[in-house]
């Protein structure tokens, strides 16, 4: 009787944590990543404004440093919370964490998320910032994912996690230096918070 008892609490538990919604997967990456002629591009879009993307997307919520131009073609470090199509209709944005192959690549070093040393308060609309950066950069990204999605190769391109991101915090800090250039948030309903060096334009 007690193990018939036991079994059906059980079965309501469970049936309770799936009426929740599918558990959220925490994924947290560093990397080094290799800027172009020291020119390094740190960037936040809400959902609904205007994605940074040659493809003229609306975005779902971004954040992103790259090196010239950042759209899912070449970006460093990309976090999209839902994959994106393009005004025309020509081509999307795929939803998830990703990082440029050959240009970056995964680190035990940790520098914090925060945005101590940084310019504020922060920007709420899509905004981009211009950095020159002497060497390599330290991006940490943390992203709260909607499902579990391996860190792995996705085109020749990129690699990284494609899933639904809910939340994420991106920093970005001078390998050589170790000062701070960018600090970013994206929430659960899309809005994103960026804070930047004051020497970032």
């Amino acid at each position: 009787m007690r193990a018939v008892v036991l079994a059906a609490v059980a079965a309501l538990a469970l049936a309770s944590f799936a009426a929740a919604g599918p558990a959220t997967v925490v994924l947290d990456q560093t990397l080094i990543c290799t800027p172009e002629h020291g020119n390094l591009d740190v960037m936040a879009s809400p959902r609904g404004d205007l994605a940074f993307s040659t493809a003229q997307m609306e975005s779902s919520g971004y954040l992103a440093v790259g090196t010239g131009q950042v759209d899912q073609l070449n970006g460093l470090v990309v976090v999209r919370a839902r994959a994106e199509q393009s005004r025309i209709g020509s081509s999307q944005g795929p939803q998830g964490v990703y990082a440029r192959a050959g240009r970056c690549f995964l680190s035990k070093k940790q520098i914090p998320l925060e945005s101590k040393g940084l310019v504020g308060p922060p920007v709420e609309w899509a905004k981009s910032y211009g950095c020159s950066v002497p060497g390599r950069v330290i991006v940490r990204v943390r992203a709260v994912l909607a499902t579990a999605a391996p860190w792995r190769r996705a085109n020749e391109s990129y690699f990284g996690s494609r899933a639904n991101v809910v939340s994420a915090e991106l920093a970005a800090r001078s390998e050589r230096t170790g000062k701070a250039l960018a600090y970013g948030t994206l929430g659960p309903a899309g809005k994103t918070k960026l804070w930047s060096a004051g020497r970032c334009t």
